[in-house]
């Protein structure tokens, strides 16, 4: 019989530990591929500031592909229970389409960038995204160093 009373606790803990995120996933690109203008490695050192951070380096049109794939390889989580988003900030990588719009996946939140018509500024909406900081920085690492 007591095996029986510690069952519900046994559940409930295995749901409490297994709601925080769902299930694997994949950055998704906002925009085709082949509508990539370009990839820039950036150093955002004003939180959201994006259009003045500082350019790391430009990625070589023959190392796009590679990159693309690179990032489809990180692996990430969507929180179930979301909060408090924070405006990217950090050595990031930056993907600039042909209509000016942009994606940027920073060390700390991945996010989405497009122009409001009505205010003509940029608009940022956080994928909400949660990845490994190791796996970001060693995508970095591999175009960054030479």
């Amino acid at each position: 019989m007591k095996k029986y009373k510690l069952l519900p606790i046994i559940i409930s803990m295995i749901l409490l530990s297994s709601c925080g995120l769902s299930n694997t996933t994949h950055f998704t690109f906002q925009q085709d591929v082949d509508q990539i203008r370009e990839i820039t490695i950036i150093d955002i050192t004003d939180k959201a500031d994006i259009e003045n951070a500082s350019v790391i380096k430009t990625v070589e049109t023959n190392d796009v592909d590679k990159l693309i794939n690179d990032i489809k390889g990180i692996e990430m989580k969507k929180p179930v229970i979301t909060g408090e988003t924070f405006p990217p900030f950090g050595v990031s990588i930056k993907i600039l389409y042909k209509n000016g719009e942009y994606d940027v996946i920073a060390a700390n939140e991945a996010g989405y960038y497009k122009y409001n018509d009505e205010t003509g500024k940029i608009v940022g909406y956080t994928a909400g995204l949660i990845y490994s900081k190791e796996d970001f920085e060693a995508v970095i690492n591999k175009y960054t160093t030479e």
